[in-house]
């Protein structure tokens, strides 16, 4: 069942020749007969047949900075396809797909929101690879940037790029993902929630030494349940001393172990110990080119025959190559994704039979249409127009409307704990336990001149902590609680859009009939909204557990809590300095004195605090649910667009198709030479040859053959 380039370019063929004879026959299937004009059914014949040459098998790598990611590709691919660097050279996502143009990169930029919340539709970029690896090269200017801010202006434009390539593995139907380093939080948290659930293997890079905390934070936070698609390498193991290999093997499945153990608590260690290999990715790409970079001479030299074998037999490669390459052709996984293409075989197989009655109906019916019956199609397509152009509207607006109702919640979030806060308060102060004595040894540690700046911290530290983790804990418990109560206020939105984006297309669909009913007096062959509940889909898959979107990073930042504690420590810091040193000791007396009296007690010390603390949190809270507002509300937009685009391309299509049909019967009563029996011979021969080429195809890829009745109901 393996896959093969046989069987992917069969597959490409079959679906463009099927998508022909549906649509405009300009490629001469059937000896150059005239296709049905189906316009919509060749585009996603064209889509399956694209999806195909780019890759029916979708490998991911994911890894750290500087783990060998790029040189882990070369090695699969078998030359220098990406650049190796000291610094991190893979800045931006990358597809590498099957493709003979292998001089250049296409950049596909990130969609644009607008002022008024509309979304602009990026380009793309076509450059060569050498200007394109100079442009993205990742720099020290760079680096700096992303200390600074967590993330790189110039990169974050660019929504990904496609590189192509022609060896063997990638005419065999496998494309190749690479990701930035997972220091970019962002773009490493949206690619395992997007790209790496629709892939077939993730291959996880680690350096020769085993996961760094990154890795572990990752991993943790993104695999669970024991999946069997992921691939750990440790790459650069060969600069690990021999007689240290089993240790740092040994520490990496210690380390995979929680990934590995299913949610009933059993460990699988025979997958864990199937799924890590310790490799040298340089080795394996020196071998597979015959050429090695000899250090010694500062220049690349030919590698023997002998040599390139003993190089390969060290890279530890050929282990992780087969057990990957097992992994992708077993039989369950070629079924899932030959069986897509045959899907859409079959379903243009029916939608030109529908059209071929609506054709042969009109013809033998003789329903040609008089000057008042083509104004009436005239007014019903005018009318299909508008309709399309309002239900682009409404896209928009349920777009915007949906944005602030998550931007009115999130919002009100904030307000709530501003207008809670004298209660709040209460409460905290009996939950910080931390007395009038304290706070005062605190601030005489702060005023002397003789502890160091270091200890001076170390003691802030120790007497804020309870705060900090009493605060925090108790603002995070409270937003959940607040988000918890307000998340059926946005699901309602999403309802109240998903109806009037229904009513818009189904209003859309009515006209498409009403127009192909008038056009042939028979059967349709117009687009149905399959899932009603699309939108709710969409929303939900991006909103996720809104507790964890809150408290997740944001734009490759650390999470709101991490500020909220920064902010808290900062404020109490601020306030014993200000309260003790600021007042000197008189203060300090003055507390003493009132301590002693039993006038002041930890809770009124506490209260003291919060209150000082109020302004500084709710505006850090204010400010990180803004931030999480703003990306959440950008790629909803983004998505919806998406959507609205995809429709109206589907829309679009499908009036042009039904104009043509009008056209054509037209002029069939009006040619002198039409002969029907012709016609029905060239339809039996589509539907014939749309079977043939499907039956061809599976019995290339299966072995076996179709029969007609299987292809029908497929």
């Amino acid at each position: 069942m393996a896959y093969s380039i046989e069987k992917q370019q069969k597959l490409m063929t079959s679906l463009i020749n099927i998508g022909s004879l549906a649509g405009t026959n300009n490629i001469g299937v059937a000896n150059g007969i005239k296709g049905l004009e189906m316009g919509f059914e060749q585009n996603k014949c064209n889509e399956e047949a694209k999806a195909v040459r780019d890759g029916l098998f979708k490998v991911v790598i994911i890894g750290t900075f500087a783990s060998g990611k790029s040189t882990v590709i070369n090695a699969l691919v078998g030359s220098k396809i990406l650049p190796e660097a000291a610094l991190p050279s893979t800045a931006i996502l990358t597809f590498i797909q099957y493709g003979t143009e292998e001089d250049c990169a296409d950049v596909f930029m990130a969609d644009e929101i607008l002022e008024d919340g509309h979304v602009k539709k990026g380009q793309c970029i076509r450059m060569n690879v050498k200007d394109f690896q100079e442009e993205y090269k990742y720099t020290i200017e760079d680096q700096k940037e992303f200390d600074a801010t967590g993330t790189i202006e110039r990169f974050a434009k660019v929504k990904y790029s496609v590189m192509y390539c022609s060896k063997p593995l990638m005419e065999g139907g496998v494309s190749i993902i690479d990701s930035p380093g997972l220091e970019d939080k962002k773009v490493a948290t949206d690619l395992a929630m997007k790209i790496a659930q629709e892939a077939q293997a993730m291959i996880y890079v680690v350096t020769g030494r085993g996961c760094t905390t990154t890795d572990r934070d990752y991993i943790s936070s993104v695999f669970h349940d024991c999946p069997n698609n992921i691939f750990f390498l440790l790459n650069k193991f060969d600069l690990v001393k021999r007689d240290e290999r089993d240790n740092v093997m040994e520490k990496l499945k210690l380390d995979l172990k929680p990934i590995f153990t299913d949610k009933d608590g059993h460990y699988h260690e025979e997958l864990c110990q199937s799924r890590m290999f310790g490799i040298s990715a340089l080795r394996a790409l020196d071998a597979r080119r015959g050429m090695t970079y000899d250090n010694d001479l500062d220049e690349e030299r030919p590698l023997s025959v002998d040599e390139c074998k003993r190089r390969f037999e060290l890279s530890g490669f050929d282990k992780f190559e087969k057990e990957l390459e097992h992994f992708l052709t077993t039989d369950e996984k070629c079924i899932a994704q030959y069986q897509k293409c045959f899907s859409q075989m079959a379903s243009t197989y029916r939608n030109a039979s529908v059209q071929i009655e609506d054709y042969i109906s009109a013809y033998e019916n003789e329903i040609q249409l008089d000057s008042e019956q083509k104004a009436e199609c005239a007014q019903i397509i005018a009318d299909i127009k508008k309709s399309i152009k309002l239900t682009e509207a409404t896209f928009d607006n349920c777009s915007l409307k949906i944005q602030n109702k998550i931007a009115d919640v999130l919002n009100g979030c904030s307000a709530s704990i501003d207008r809670s806060w004298e209660q709040d308060m209460i409460d905290l102060a009996q939950k910080v336990d931390v007395g009038t004595l304290k706070y005062m040894w605190t601030g005489l540690k702060q005023m002397n001149p003789l502890s160091s700046k270091e200890s001076k911290r170390k003691s802030m530290e120790e007497f804020s902590g309870k705060f900090i983790t009493v605060v925090s804990d108790y603002f995070v418990e409270k937003i959940d609680n607040y988000l918890a109560e307000n998340k059926t206020v946005i699901d309602q939105e999403v309802k109240d859009c998903q109806k009037h984006l229904n009513i818009s297309l189904d209003s859309t669909e009515s006209l498409f009939k009403d127009l192909s009913k008038k056009i042939t007096n028979g059967k349709n062959t117009s687009i149905s909204e399959s899932d009603k509940n699309w939108l709710q889909i969409l929303i939900s898959g991006y909103l996720g557990d809104f507790s964890a979107a809150i408290k997740g990073a944001t734009d490759g930042k650390a999470s709101w809590v991490e500020f909220l504690k920064k902010t808290i420590f900062n404020t109490v810091w601020q306030f014993v300095l200000l309260s003790l040193v600021d007042g000197g000791l008189g203060v300090i007396l003055a507390l003493l004195i009132e301590y002693m009296q039993g006038k002041s007690n930890k809770n009124d010390t506490v209260k003291k605090i919060l209150s000082n603390s109020k302004d500084d949190i709710v505006r850090t809270i204010r400010q990180q649910t803004s931030e999480i507002c703003n990306t959440l509300n950008k790629q909803i937009a983004v998505e919806i667009n998406k959507k609205k685009n995809e429709k109206s391309e589907e829309m679009n299509q499908k009036l042009c198709d039904e104009e043509k049909k009008m056209e054509t019967i037209n002029a069939a009563f009006s040619d002198h030479n039409f002969n029907l029996d012709t016609e029905k011979t060239r339809f039996r021969t589509i539907l014939s040859t749309i079977y043939d080429e499907a039956n061809e195809a599976y019995s290339v890829v299966f072995g076996k053959e179709l029969s007609l009745q299987q292809f029908e109901s497929f």
